[in-house]
C-alpha cells in the first residue's frame, strides 16, 4: 500500500474472516490476453465514414453469442474515470465562485437552483466543444435534406411536364438528388453518433461523480439527502441526462430545417404558406404549454418517488421490529399511499406526453389541409408541382416537429435532473486533512486548537472546544507504533473526537486545523455488514492474502466463530448480520479495518461488545500485537488496558481534560488516578460476584444429580 497519500477507507471498513482450514484460497480471476484496441483507431477514413469497424462484431454477434474476450479496450475519453475526472474538476471550479451565495441559501429549493446553474456551467467547460462537430452535421443535413426533395424535386416534375428539355439534364437532377440524400444520410447518422457518444460519455461522468461522491461524502447530512434519492440519481437522473445531450444537437438543426423548408413553402404556393405557418405557431404553443407541464410533473413524480424509495427503505432497515409489532399492514398502507401518489402523477404525465405526441404527428397533416384550401379558396389552380413540392415539404417538417418537442421534453427534464445532480456533488465532504504529504517522513494526527460540531449551523451546539493533539510515528521506525486510550465518561466527545480526526465535524472558526498523515481506516462503534459472505465483509474488496487473513481471524478472535458457520468464511451474513450476534459483528467490523492494513486505525470502543477473556485476547493479539506499528485511536471504557497504552487522552466535558501516559496521569492527575481506583474495586466487585454465580451455580449442579461434592473442592 502506498505511503504518500492518505486514504481515508476506514469509515466504509468492518467485517469477519474464516479460517483457512475450511475454506480453499480465492484465486483471482484468470488474467486472459489484452483486448483488442478500439475498432476506431484502426479504422480509415471510408470505414469510419460508413460504420464499418464494426462490422466484425456485428457479423460475430449474429452467428454466435458475444463474450467476454469480443470486448475491446475503451477509447481513453470514453473511460468514466477520466470524464468523471474532467467533470468534476470543472464542477469544483465553478463551484468555488458561487460557494458563499450557495452556503447562504436559506433553502433547498435555493441550494438546488445554484447547484444546477453550476453543474451546466461545468457540462459546458467539459463536453461543450464535442458538440461542434455534430452541430455542423446537423446544418448540414438541414441543407441537403431540403435540397432534395424541396428544390430538386419540383425541377424533376418541370422536366417530366416539358418535351423540349434534353433528357440528360433529367439524368443530372436525378443523380444530384441521389447524391443529396445519401449525404444527408450521412450526416444525420453521424450526428445521432456524435450525439450518442456525448450522452454515453456524461452519463458516466454523473455516474463516476456520483460515486466518488459517495465514498467521500461527510457522514453530517443537513440537506436530508436519503439513499433514495442518490439511487434516483443513478437511475434516473443519469439517463434523464444522457437523453437530453442526445437531443440538445437537434435542438439547433430543427429549428433551422423549420425555417427554411417554411421559407421554400412560400416561394412555391404565395402567401397561403402563412395559413399553415400560423397553424405551425399555435401548434407550437400548444406544445410549449405541454413540455411545462411535462416538466412540472416529472418533477412531482421523482418528489414522490423519492419518498416512496425513502419509505420503503426505512421499513426493509425496521422490518424485524415492524413484524414483531405487527405493524405490516400499517407500513404497507404507507408505501402504496405513496405508490398511488406517484402512480397518479405518472399517469397525467403519460396522458399529456401522449397528446403531445398526437399533436406532433397530426401537425403536418392539419398544416398540408390548410394550406391547400387556402391556396384554392385565393383562386389558384393547384397544379402537381406545386402540390407534390408543398407536401415533400411538409414531409421534411415532420422530422422537425416530431424531434424538437422530444428535445424540449428532455432539456426540461434535464433542468430538473441537473439542480438534484449539482446540489448533491455540492454536499460536504469529508476533510481529509491533508499534511504534508511529499516529505511523508511519519504517520502523524495533528489536532490544533480545533472546535467543532456536528451541524454547520451557527447556533448548533459545539461538541469539542479547545481541542490540541499531536501523535506521529516515523515511517522508518513504523515497528513501534502507538495506541492512544481515548477515555472518559459517557458523553464527554469520545466518538466525537474520532468524528474530527475524520472530518466528520465541522470546524468552528478558522484558527483550528486537523492534520493527518496515513491510510485511515475506522471501526464504528455500531458495526455493519454487508449482505455478502463472511469473507468478502473481511476483504472490503481487497486481494485476498492467505497469511494476513489468518492472522487477522485469529487476532480478532473469529476463528472459532467462522468454523462454527455452516459454510465457514463463506456463510452468508447479510440482512445487516441478524444472523450474528453483537459481538461477532464487532469482531467482523475489526477485522475488516485489520486486514485494509491502514496506517491511522480509529477503535471506537470495539471491546465493549466481546467477553472479558475475548476482549483481553484482541487487545493483546490485535491491538498490540497486528497493529504494531501503527498509530491507534482505542476510545474504551476498559480501563485496565490504559496501563498498556503509550498514551492516554481524557476526555472532560467538551474538551480534552489530560494528556499523558499511565504514569504521569496517576501522579499528577488526582481525577484519572480516583476513575482507575474506582474501575479497579469496581473489577473486584464484579470478580467477586462472578465467582460467587459460578458457586452457586456448581452447587446446583452437584445437588441435582445427587453427588456429594468433595471436601477438596469446598
Amino acid at each position: 500500500m502506498g505511503r504518500d497519500k492518505p486514504r481515508d477507507i476506514g469509515v466504509y471498513l468492518e467485517e469477519p474472516r474464516s479460517p483457512s482450514s475450511k475454506v480453499k484460497p480465492v484465486e483471482d480471476d484468470e488474467v486472459g490476453p489484452p483486448a483488442p484496441p478500439p475498432p476506431v483507431e484502426n479504422a480509415n477514413f471510408f470505414s469510419r465514414l460508413f460504420f464499418a469497424n464494426i462490422d466484425r462484431v456485428m457479423f460475430r454477434g449474429y452467428k454466435q453469442k458475444l463474450g467476454k474476450e469480443d470486448l475491446h479496450e475503451l477509447h481513453p475519453d470514453n473511460k468514466a474515470h477520466i470524464v468523471a475526472e474532467t467533470l468534476q474538476l470543472n464542477f469544483d471550479t465553478e463551484m468555488a465562485k458561487v460557494r458563499d451565495a450557495f452556503a447562504l441559501a436559506s433553502t433547498k429549493d435555493e441550494k438546488q437552483a445554484i447547484a444546477g446553474k453550476v453543474f451546466f456551467r461545468a457540462v459546458v467547460k467539459s463536453f461543450g466543444k464535442l458538440y461542434i462537430l455534430p452541430i455542423v452535421l446537423m446544418v448540414f443535413w438541414s441543407a441537403l435534406s431540403l435540397i432534395g426533395p424541396g428544390v430538386l424535386l419540383r425541377e424533376i416534375l418541370a422536366f417530366i411536364a416539358v418535351d423540349t428539355i434534353e433528357p440528360y439534364v433529367g439524368y443530372l437532377y436525378a443523380l444530384a438528388m441521389f447524391f443529396a440524400q445519401f449525404f444527408a444520410s450521412l450526416c444525420i447518422h453521424h450526428t445521432f453518433a456524435s450525439g450518442q457518444r456525448l450522452g454515453l460519455r456524461l452519463r458516466g461522468a454523473v455516474l463516476g461523480s456520483v460515486y466518488r461522491k459517495t465514498m467521500k461524502l461527510s457522514s453530517i447530512n443537513e440537506s436530508g439527502t436519503s439513499v433514495g434519492e442518490v439511487m434516483n440519481i443513478v437511475a434516473g437522473d443519469a439517463e434523464r441526462l444522457f437523453m437530453a445531450s442526445t437531443f440538445t444537437i437537434f435542438m439547433f438543426g430543427a429549428p433551422l430545417s423549420f425555417i427554411a423548408s417554411n421559407g421554400l413553402l412560400i416561394g412555391y404556393v404565395g402567401p397561403s404558406a402563412l395559413a399553415g405557418l400560423a397553424m405551425i405557431v399555435v401548434l407550437s404553443v400548444i406544445q410549449g404549454v405541454l413540455g411545462k407541464r411535462i416538466s412540472n410533473l416529472r418533477k412531482q413524480a421523482v418528489q414522490q418517488a423519492d419518498e416512496r424509495v425513502r419509505l420503503l427503505n426505512e421499513t426493509l432497515v425496521s422490518v424485524k421490529l415492524i413484524k414483531f409489532l405487527n405493524w405490516e399492514d400499517y407500513f404497507v398502507g404507507r408505501i402504496g399511499e405513496k405508490r398511488s401518489q406517484e402512480v397518479s402523477f405518472l399517469l397525467k404525465l403519460g396522458a399529456i406526453k401522449a397528446l403531445n405526441i398526437l399533436v406532433t404527428i397530426a401537425s403536418p397533416i392539419f398544416v398540408l389541409g390548410l394550406i391547400f384550401v387556402a391556396y384554392i379558396g385565393s383562386g389558384q389552380r393547384l397544379t402537381p408541382d406545386a402540390a407534390f413540392s408543398a407536401m415533400s415539404l411538409l414531409g421534411i417538417l415532420m422530422f422537425p416537429l416530431a424531434v424538437f418537442p422530444q428535445a424540449v421534453k428532455w432539456v426540461s427534464e434535464a433542468r430538473v435532473s441537473m439542480k438534484r445532480v449539482g446540489f448533491f456533488l455540492a454536499l460536504p465532504e469529508i476533510d481529509e486533512g491533508k499534511g504534508n504529504e511529499q516529505a511523508m517522513e511519519t504517520i502523524s494526527v495533528k489536532v490544533d486548537n480545533g472546535s467543532f460540531r456536528w451541524l454547520s449551523s451557527p447556533d448548533a451546539e459545539v461538541i469539542l472546544k479547545g481541542i490540541s493533539l499531536n501523535y506521529d510515528v516515523p515511517v522508518r521506525e513504523e515497528e513501534k507504533g502507538k495506541v492512544v486510550a481515548v477515555i472518559g465518561a459517557v458523553g464527554t466527545g469520545k466518538s466525537s473526537l474520532l468524528g474530527a480526526i475524520l472530518g466528520n465535524m465541522y470546524e468552528v472558526g478558522k484558527k483550528g486545523s486537523v492534520k493527518k498523515n496515513g491510510t485511515i481506516a475506522y471501526c464504528a462503534q455500531e458495526p455493519w455488514v454487508l449482505n455478502a459472505t463472511m469473507k468478502d465483509n473481511i476483504l472490503f474488496g481487497l486481494p485476498f492474502d492467505q497469511k494476513k487473513y489468518d492472522r487477522t481471524i485469529h487476532a480478532c478472535s473469529l476463528t472459532s466463530d467462522i468454523e462454527l458457520l455452516p459454510a465457514g468464511d463463506m456463510t452468508e451474513i447479510g440482512e445487516r448480520g441478524i444472523n450474528l450476534s453483537g459481538g461477532q459483528k464487532a469482531r467482523v467490523s475489526l477485522a475488516r479495518a485489520v486486514y485494509a492494513d491502514p496506517q491511522i486505525v480509529l477503535l471506537d470502543d470495539p471491546l465493549s461488545a466481546v467477553d472479558a477473556h475475548v476482549g483481553k485476547h484482541i487487545f493483546e493479539e490485535c491491538i498490540k500485537g497486528v497493529l504494531k506499528g501503527k498509530l491507534v485511536f482505542l476510545v474504551t471504557h476498559q480501563l485496565q488496558y490504559a496501563k498498556h497504552c503509550d498514551s492516554i487522552v481524557m476526555m472532560g466535558r467538551h474538551c480534552v481534560d489530560a494528556v499523558g501516559t499511565y504514569d504521569e496521569l496517576m501522579t499528577s492527575n488526582s481525577h484519572f488516578s480516583q476513575l482507575i481506583k474506582a474501575h479497579t474495586s469496581e473489577g473486584k466487585e464484579t470478580k467477586k460476584e462472578a465467582e460467587a454465580e459460578a458457586a452457586a451455580a456448581e452447587k446446583v449442579v452437584v445437588e441435582s444429580v445427587g453427588v456429594q461434592k468433595p471436601k477438596s473442592l469446598a
